[in-house]
């Protein structure tokens, strides 16, 4: 301890290994005595908190001590790393170290703005113990804090995906939040509000089908011009290829028949470019529809998208595609759908003339370009 006594700034940052040693060898009631009187100065502070997240046994005692030094010192630092430990080490105390240490530091750095435990190389927030056992109210408040975080991805998808195993309708209404936050305008450019895909959150929230699209439903009302892109777009990453049960889900809203319903089922078939699989809800929705009406331009998009085309006859082998899925159409018993697709077909035929004579310029355009034969044969 005399040695610890002396050292100076450059040995400090060796400080967490001794400590661990000496709080585990023979004179380790002199070694914790002369931590607590650190704690209680304030010094050292970010050391000591962030052995004790590798301390075993844990001293819980010493972990509320320093986390009470770091608010008092205001050493957001010790706090968060408080807050790892916690979370790291809560299975060497269950129950007592979410309300004593990680929710009190938590409260702390939110009121700091300070995110940066979400993203840290020292834990894993992938069905961490700490996260599956919040009660209702724990679970809301940790998503509370990961509200203003600008994406969830990584740690953040990690943090949500815990809660939702046993929380799912409160992760979804986090979703909510965090799109209301997005359109309040008072978020960095770089925030992003919903995944791009999900890995976590997909097998929690897809088992809460039936509330996820519920909530989407409202997310369509608040922000019609972007749900396609965004409240859409998640329920196709949680749903890839279009299940029977979110098809299921969809038509409940189609059969009701209400212009609105329409409209939001069709921004979230768009995501799915187009697959034969949304078929069948296209034409329930066809058949609610009179010819001309306006949601008539959405149910062409919605079979029109596409991914990835390839090579100058892409397009029109897209397009070729979609009206042979569409013949099939012709033959349906309700008329208003074989009006549809006949209609369609024709706009489709013009997409492929068009689509073929924009690939043949191209072609001709690259042969003269590095002067090649356009013809394609032998000079006479």
């Amino acid at each position: 301890m005399g040695f610890i006594d002396r050292m100076g700034p450059d040995l400090a940052r060796f400080l967490p290994a001794m400590l661990q040693g000496l709080l585990s060898g023979g004179g380790a009631a002199a070694a914790r005595a002369r931590t607590m009187a650190w704690i209680t100065e304030g010094k050292y502070l970010g050391d000591i908190t962030w052995q004790l997240g590798f301390a075993k046994p844990l001293d819980t005692e010493m972990l509320e001590a320093a986390l009470a030094a770091g608010v008092t010192h205001d050493n957001a630092n010790a706090v968060r790393n408080c807050l790892l430990a916690a979370a790291r080490q809560y299975e060497a105390a269950p129950g007592a170290l979410i309300e004593t240490v990680f929710l009190p530091a938590l409260r702390y750095l939110s009121l700091k703005s300070d995110t940066a435990w979400v993203r840290v190389f020292a834990i894993s927030w992938m069905r961490n113990p700490l996260l599956l056992a919040l009660d209702a109210a724990q679970a809301a408040e940790v998503l509370d804090a990961l509200v203003p975080y600008p994406t969830l991805a990584y740690g953040a998808e990690h943090i949500a995906g815990a809660i939702a195993t046993a929380w799912p309708e409160t992760v979804i209404t986090f979703l909510g939040q965090r799109q209301a936050l997005r359109d309040a305008g008072d978020v960095p450019e770089d925030y992003t509000d919903l995944p791009y895909s999900v890995h976590d959150l997909k097998a929690p929230l897809a088992a809460s089908g039936e509330a996820l699209v519920r909530a989407a439903r409202g997310w369509f009302d608040t922000n019609r011009m972007m749900f396609q892109f965004r409240g859409g777009r998640l329920l196709a990453a949680v749903f890839p290829g279009f299940p029977e049960a979110l098809g299921t889900l969809l038509a409940s809203y189609v059969d009701v028949g209400e212009p609105d319903d329409l409209a939001f089922v069709l921004a979230v078939l768009a995501n799915f470019e187009g697959d034969r699989s949304i078929h069948d809800v296209v034409k329930r929705i066809v058949e609610k529809l009179t010819p001309g009406d306006k949601l008539m331009v959405m149910v062409k998009v919605a079979l029109s998208a596409m991914g990835t085309v390839r090579g100058e006859y892409g397009m029109m082998e897209h397009y070729a595609a979609q009206k042979a899925d569409l013949e099939a159409w012709l033959t349906n018993p309700r008329e208003r759908v074989r009006t549809f697709a006949a209609d369609f077909i024709r706009d489709l035929d013009s997409q492929i003339a068009s689509a073929q004579r924009s690939a043949e310029a191209e072609i001709a355009l690259r042969k003269l370009s590095y002067d090649e034969d356009i013809g394609g044969g032998d000079e006479a």
